[in-house]
């Protein structure tokens, strides 16, 4: 009897064992775990606080160069020529709108790279409606400089709108 006791005893012992050293395997792993979790989260943390700093200087690089296009001279042309009456002679020439793309194409380079794939197939007048929105003109001024009734601008913007930003209404083409 004490022999199966014994025996009995032991093969206790051995199973509290082994239930206590997996106990302390899984307990070590969840310390594990925990710690790696704390790390993810902090580095996450970094991550977005580092995404938030990368995208306040996005917005403050593209408010520079829209104030560096506005404080160009072919902006301030551009602007004088739609203040005058004669809206037909105000029509910019192939050289005005060459140079007007350049300056945007220099201080907005995905812009270049946007218009050159043209992967949206935007014709020449929805093109130049793409780089006047820069510009941030009224409907008249855009319709002096691009030589057509203020209608026909409207038209144009309605189109390009349509093909740069089908699925939402109301949006802006710049």
């Amino acid at each position: 009897y004490q022999l199966r006791d014994r025996k009995r005893r032991l093969e206790i012992n051995r199973q509290q064992q082994f239930l206590e050293e997996e106990k302390n395997r899984h307990e070590k792993q969840e310390t594990e775990q925990e710690g790696r979790l704390r790390e993810l989260t902090a580095e996450m943390e970094r991550k977005a606080a580092a995404h938030e700093d990368t995208s306040e200087y996005k917005k403050e690089i593209t408010v520079l160069r829209v104030e560096k296009l506005k404080q160009s001279s072919l902006f301030e042309t551009m602007k004088e020529r739609c203040r005058k009456v004669k809206p037909i002679e105000q029509k910019l020439n192939e050289e005005e709108w060459r140079s007007l793309i350049r300056l945007i194409d220099s201080l907005f380079p995905n812009v270049s790279v946007f218009m050159k794939e043209n992967t949206l197939g935007l014709t020449k007048t929805e093109t130049k409606i793409c780089y006047l929105s820069f510009l941030d003109l009224h409907l008249n001024e855009e319709a002096v400089l691009l030589g057509v009734s203020s209608d026909s601008a409207n038209k144009f913007r309605s189109r390009t709108r349509r093909k740069l930003c089908p699925n939402q209404k109301g949006s802006d083409i710049n």
